[in-house]
């Protein structure tokens, strides 16, 4: 029995990639809630369509706990010179960053040129009017928008400054009081964060990201609460990986993932209840870290190479698409759900093109010119 789990051990070893496709799959899925819900400005009177209920807050809460996980699993794994826990967490979100800056500012930069195009020609006095939505750039353009400064043109990239504002302190106490951090402060902050946004909202979802609570906007006590909830999903990951290979663990687990996420999904999309919902969300956690783990046999139909597209088009959907529902609603405002969730599709498909190829040539400039200039490197 002993040579038996060893066997399936190795073999699991090298069938399963480095990558983690499931999550992946999860959050292309989340990604696709947040086009759907976007795509709600579509919906008129004689529309017969309902949404489940705060389709896109939820799928960015699920957003947020991948992140906080994933934060305290690459921190954990780190050799960072932890004396300096300042510097290590400034360096930790720079880097964060760097790993999708060329997405974001190519996305941003997408944005605002098909932006220009759309508004400018009602524009009295266009040059003036270009040279401002320019100057609005730069808090979006360095992730500042939810330190309060809201001025925004790709909305749905608040959820990216949320995340690094709060990210910072966070990793901040991680490397200065990781025991503390892991094991008192960001359970209870999960729980506390959760139930404050709970009662400011009385049980229901409504959008307050951008409304001042003291000192902070709601952006990112959501972004807090998020991660935070992360945090505890990468407990229970840490736990889960002292499980072997038995068999009897492993249909287990795979029971108890499918079962969460059964609750889950019936809770949002079946029952609508908001308590409910709020409810569920302190299970969801334990399925992130299931999946994270691939110790079920759910993990294991995640293991083919072309799921490696979930992670970049998840990403080229997320960041492109509200230009595509504002072009429709400035073309098209008088159309049917319908045509403006097929508009807003095809819109997103030529601005991912668009950004892909952009991508490509910004890569192209580097590798060939660019590198070389900024290299301490003799030419």
């Amino acid at each position: 029995m002993a040579e038996t789990n060893v066997m399936a051990a190795e073999t699991c070893d090298k069938v399963i990639p480095q990558r983690n496709y499931q999550l992946d799959f999860l959050k292309f899925v989340f990604t696709l809630f947040v086009f759907i819900c976007h795509s709600s400005a579509f919906v008129g009177e004689n529309t017969r369509i309902t949404f489940p209920p705060a389709l896109g807050q939820i799928s960015v809460h699920f957003f947020f706990v991948v992140s906080g996980m994933l934060m305290v699993n690459s921190i954990i794994k780190s050799d960072a010179d932890i004396s300096n826990p300042g510097k290590s967490a400034m360096v930790f979100v720079l880097k964060k960053f760097k790993g999708i800056s060329l997405q974001y500012w190519t996305a941003l930069f997408v944005y605002t040129a098909i932006y220009i195009y759309i508004y400018i020609a009602n524009s009295a006095e266009p040059l003036k009017s270009v040279f401002i939505i320019i100057l609005r750039i730069f808090p979006e353009a360095f992730l500042m928008t939810n330190s309060g400064v809201v001025i925004e043109y790709n909305a749905p990239t608040w959820y990216l400054s949320a995340m690094f504002i709060v990210m910072l302190p966070l990793a901040y106490l991680l490397y200065k009081f990781r025991d503390f951090f892991l094991y008192v402060f960001a359970p209870l902050s999960a729980a506390l964060s959760l139930g404050f946004w709970c009662q400011i909202n009385e049980f229901a979802f409504g959008d307050r990201r951008n409304e001042l609570f003291g000192i902070v906007i709601g952006g990112l006590i959501r972004a807090f609460c998020g991660l935070c909830f992360g945090v505890v999903a990468w407990l229970i990951y840490n736990k889960l990986k002292q499980y072997g290979t038995k068999k009897s663990q492993v249909i287990m687990l795979t029971l108890i993932e499918a079962l969460i996420w059964i609750i889950f999904f019936g809770a949002w999309f079946i029952l609508k209840d908001s308590r409910a919902i709020y409810s569920v969300l302190f299970v969801l956690p334990i399925a992130i870290a299931i999946s994270f783990s691939g110790k079920s046999y759910v993990y294991r139909l995640f293991h083919f190479k072309w799921m490696s597209f979930f992670s970049p088009i998840s990403l080229a959907i997320y960041f492109n698409h509200w230009i595509a529902r504002n072009a429709v609603i400035q073309f098209f405002p008088d159309c049917s759900y319908k045509m403006g969730l097929s508009l807003m599709a095809a819109f997103t498909a030529v601005s991912c093109l668009l950004y892909y190829i952009i991508m490509k040539l910004c890569r192209i400039l580097w590798n060939k010119k660019l590198k070389k200039v900024f290299s301490n490197q003799e030419v």
